[in-house]
């Protein structure tokens, strides 16, 4: 039992310090072009290598195997706890970077 524990602590290391780091760093903001160049290809590495334990099934594969999706849209009327919970989360500093990102981009293109 411990030797199994410390064999995935030694492999989640290993995965921190091969892949984590380098894709992070890389896609910092300050992260230099070699930076950025590591990070691509330990990116390359993994999806690569994930992809081998994926099956990835296409909904053109699946429409003959599944039934007609419907969908039906029901606009209701929110209660109070749900709209306080909405403005909240909408006034929250979070939303409101992005939104200011959002417009920086709307205006820059216009």
């Amino acid at each position: 039992m411990i030797y199994r524990l410390i064999s995935l602590k030694l492999f989640f290391q290993e995965f921190r310090r091969k892949y984590e780091t380098p894709i992070l760093r890389g896609q910092d903001a300050a992260a230099t072009d070699a930076e950025r160049t590591v990070a691509q290809e330990r990116l390359s590495d993994l999806v690569s290598i994930v992809n081998k334990c994926l099956i990835r099934r296409t909904s053109a594969l699946l429409s003959k195997y599944l039934p007609l999706k419907h969908e039906l849209v029901v606009c209701i009327k929110m209660g109070e706890l749900q709209t306080q919970l909405y403005k909240n989360f909408i006034q929250s500093d979070s939303i409101k970077r992005s939104m200011e990102g959002i417009n920086l981009i709307l205006n820059n293109n216009l």
